[in-house]
């Protein structure tokens, strides 16, 4: 079962791209499902349309296993990171990392 779907910027809905995704330059976008950036450029989904709520998920479900399923071509460093605010401050961390090297699915 697909809980979420990463959004791509989208004309009918926000065509704001840091929307979407964040990063030290913003990554070149082909259609809806694409975007390719530079080497060692680093882009985030941590954003209005892309953050995953685990928390509201845990609360007002059974969800007790969750998966992500990327669609790579290249080397890529892909982390999960967590975020929760304590007492105003933002506090963050990997809780999965991997590297992949793939010419394709």
């Amino acid at each position: 079962m697909i809980l979420q779907d990463i959004l791509f910027p989208n004309v009918e809905t926000c065509a704001v791209k840091k929307m979407y995704f964040c990063g030290e330059a913003e990554p070149n976008f082909f259609g809806e499902h694409t975007c390719v950036f530079a080497k060692e450029q680093k882009i985030s989904a941590f954003t209005y349309f892309n953050s995953f709520s685990i928390g509201k998920w845990k609360k007002y479900t059974i969800l007790d296993n969750l998966r992500l399923r990327l669609d790579l071509d290249g080397k890529f460093i892909v982390a999960v990171r967590h975020s929760r605010r304590i007492n105003n401050t933002l506090k963050d961390a990997i809780i999965a990392e991997k590297s992949v090297e793939t010419n394709g699915t």
